[in-house]
């Protein structure tokens, strides 16, 4: 299993409002390039540069936070390369062509702040997309992340001495209602990387973890989309208040599809995609709870192929639900379902194993 990681996310974004001659209409805090950036209604269209396109996304986003909820941002067909982008409270769409026109890849070498902390422009952290609250969609593209190093130096907190990562992290959703879907997240696989892939996470929602651990909700929705050449696929820990669906996915060419830890009055739902891994297709752990409370963990309708196949490693409380079934597990070559002692109570129903 992984180590326990200690990491600090939360962020506070500022947006600079600009009047334009003759309007009331709020401008972004760095004027948009018209020749790449335009806006029809409530939709806000992006064009490739061919070059750096950081700057017109994040001058997308700021434009449509700071004109009202309810934009839509546009991403035209082609290759978009990109450092970070940092959005709060962005309420809309953000979709691309679709999953073979519109790619977002990341810029070779982007610094990340080895000491890590809370993600912003003058903090920058390996996350490409860092989502801080707000409702929205995010689909219809391909994100990919190329070169052996991603990012530069960087490591969680706690775990300098044994573990350090030039990896990419795809998105990172924090206190949101997001929905992902018909979103394609491809890494490379190296043999130097020290999960041997250049992506560590594809989606990775993480409450604060260390002294304090104050956890995170909100809802996030992940259908339709595939994951490819990434350490875990998904993540999702530290969780409070919130309601985690997986549906309809594909996971191919990855050490593991999704993993949920430390859950309090939180449902996850686990149901109908496909996964092939090398390690295991799905597990729950806990890394700073000693239970999970109140929750319930739901897995159903999968069809999995890795040595192991669903891993119950947590502790779940009095309160709490697990239901675990009509999987194929046929291809499961090791444990096709462990349950921890404190996992016992899971319903285990209709297994192909």
């Amino acid at each position: 299993m992984k180590p326990k990681f200690f990491l600090a996310a939360g962020v506070v974004l500022m947006l600079a409002f600009v009047l334009v001659l003759g309007t009331a209409a709020a401008q972004p805090a760095s004027m948009c390039d018209p020749a790449y950036v335009n806006k029809t209604n409530n939709i806000i269209h992006v064009r490739p540069t061919s070059a750096d396109d950081t700057t017109n996304i994040q001058c997308a986003f700021d434009w449509a936070i700071a004109t009202g909820p309810h934009k839509t941002i546009h991403l035209l067909p082609g290759t978009f390369h990109t450092g970070q982008i940092y959005v709060k409270d962005f309420i809309g769409a953000f979709r691309g062509s679709g999953m073979q026109r519109t790619t977002i890849v990341n810029l070779p070498n982007l610094y990340v702040k080895p000491d890590s902390g809370i993600p912003s422009p003058d903090n920058p952290q390996p996350y490409l997309f860092a989502m801080f609250g707000g409702d929205y969609t995010f689909s219809h593209m391909t994100i990919k992340a190329v070169g052996e190093k991603p990012t530069t130096y960087w490591s969680w907190p706690g775990c300098e001495n044994n573990y350090t990562f030039h990896a990419l992290i795809g998105m990172f959703p924090y206190e949101t209602h997001a929905k992902i879907f018909r979103v394609a997240m491809i890494g490379e696989p190296y043999a130097t990387a020290h999960y041997g892939y250049n992506v560590m996470q594809g989606i990775f929602a993480l409450g604060i973890l260390g002294a304090e651990m104050p956890p995170i909700s909100g809802s996030i929705r992940v259908s339709h989309s595939s994951f490819e050449g990434a350490a875990y696929s998904l993540a999702f820990l530290n969780m409070a208040d919130a309601t985690i669906v997986v549906s309809n996915n594909d996971f191919t060419d990855t050490s593991a599809a999704a993993e949920a830890a430390d859950l309090v009055n939180t449902r996850v739902i686990f149901g109908n995609n496909r996964v092939e891994a090398s390690m295991l297709g799905l597990t729950f752990a806990n890394y700073i709870l000693p239970a999970d409370v109140n929750s319930d963990h739901i897995v159903r309708n999968n069809v999995i192929k890795a040595p192991i196949g669903v891993a119950m490693s947590q502790t779940m409380d009095a309160d709490s639900t697990c239901l675990i079934a009509f999987n194929n597990m046929s291809w499961v070559t090791d444990t096709p379902i462990f349950l921890s002692p404190g996992a016992q109570a899971c319903v285990l129903k209709a297994n192909r194993e």
